[in-house]
């Protein structure tokens, strides 16, 4: 028999610029569907982040449709343009709150990374973000998350440094960045492994990041 915790649906949100999306975001976002018994994980591109001023992105369109073309044929792992369709600067608290409407009955997992966590105090609405959401921090083994959490004790409620807290999730890490494999590509060196093969052919054909197009 299905009980009633059963009837509501899991969905993940990894957010991020995905600039380019690479092998470590899908990584992180498969084992957290996969301990958590997620129903999917949505990866949802910025349109124009809060956090990266000062910074040129790769247009919203070409950071979508890598996204796109990485989750291919990947179970359980989705694309959604809710913050590349939206006008002016994309807050967290803004898409929650849109997903929420958009998806009654589900619970929301959002997930961060602990240096994401550990800075979350100077988001948009921070206390309501981290209330509205079942809130996932990352980590890797032996890697000290409690103490840069607790650290946000007296910037943000008791209660949402707790949510926080016991959202904590040890996942094996995969040591990649954007900028990794940007510096690669700029210098003319191979990325295999780094980001997916059909990625890869997407930015060559583009003449993404200083590669010469196809």
């Amino acid at each position: 028999m299905t009980g009633p915790s059963q009837s509501r649906r899991r969905v993940g949100i990894l957010g991020g610029t995905f600039d380019p999306v690479h092998n470590g975001h899908l990584h992180v976002a498969q084992q957290v569907r996969e301990k958590l018994a997620l129903d999917k994980v949505l990866l949802i591109p910025t349109g124009t982040p809060p956090h990266k001023a000062g910074r040129r992105l790769q247009d919203a369109r070409h950071r979508y449709a890598m996204a796109i073309i990485a989750c291919h044929n990947l179970r359980g792992l989705e694309v959604s343009d809710v913050e590349v369709r939206r006008d002016g600067v994309s807050y967290t608290i803004d898409t929650v709150n849109l997903l929420a409407e958009r998806m009654p009955g589900t619970d929301l997992f959002l997930i961060l990374g602990a240096d994401a966590a550990a800075e979350i105090h100077t988001w948009r609405n921070a206390e309501r973000l981290i209330m509205a959401v079942n809130p996932v921090v990352v980590f890797r083994p032996g890697f000290p998350v409690d103490s840069s959490i607790t650290a946000l004790e007296g910037r943000i409620a008791p209660d949402a440094v707790d949510r926080l807290l016991g959202g904590c999730l040890e996942i094996e890490p995969v040591d990649i960045s954007s900028t990794q494999v940007r510096d690669r590509l700029a210098a003319g060196e191979p990325v295999n492994g780094l980001v997916r093969h059909k990625v890869e052919e997407y930015i060559r054909s583009n003449g993404l990041y200083g590669v010469l197009p196809d």
